[in-house]
């Protein structure tokens, strides 16, 4: 499901561009455009290294789980520092999307030996469903609110004085 919400924010991404910062001129509108399009991989790749992790836990096997977010940050540093002259802020946008691989697979590798294969499925039957579905309902109605929030604030801050984007986040 990720993939295909990635999959289609990365083609409406100008359109998402002209609703976030509105105020910015058209250059750095397309910079967003590019950055944004190259952050869309690594949704779905986490969301693949979130229920390994899953697993990871249950499995107690808490090294595995606990260097993904070190992998993580890694892969952004690492990309910044050896592609900037290069790639100019790309080189972190694409760090990041190799951190998130680097996320995934040192999950993988923690996976060996408990017995757990992750294959794609899709299975309505499963039990505890419909109390997940119940328990998850509350989370839902209330998780878009702090992005939207930001999302609005980022807006404003686009027509304002350079530097009020990376005011307002700190």
């Amino acid at each position: 499901m990720l993939i295909a919400v990635s999959a289609l924010l990365f083609v409406s991404a100008p359109v998402t561009a002209q609703l976030i910062v509105p105020g910015l001129p058209p250059e750095q509108q397309a910079l967003c455009v590019g950055l944004f399009r190259a952050m869309c991989l690594t949704p779905a790749i986490f969301a693949g290294s979130l229920v390994i992790g899953e697993v990871l836990v249950a499995e107690r096997r808490f090294l595995w789980y606990g260097l993904a977010p070190l992998m993580y940050s890694s892969g952004i540093a690492t990309g910044a520092l050896l592609l900037s002259g290069a790639l100019g802020i790309y080189a972190a946008a694409l760090g990041a999307v190799a951190g998130a691989t680097a996320h995934l697979a040192i999950r993988l590798i923690g996976l060996r030996g408990t017995g757990f294969r992750p294959l794609p499925g899709f299975a309505l039957r499963t039990r505890g469903l419909g109390e997940v579905i119940r328990l998850v309902i509350p989370k839902m109605v209330s998780q878009p609110l702090e992005p939207l929030t930001f999302l609005y604030f980022t807006s404003l801050a686009s027509g304002l004085a350079p530097g009020s984007g990376g005011s307002m986040t700190y």
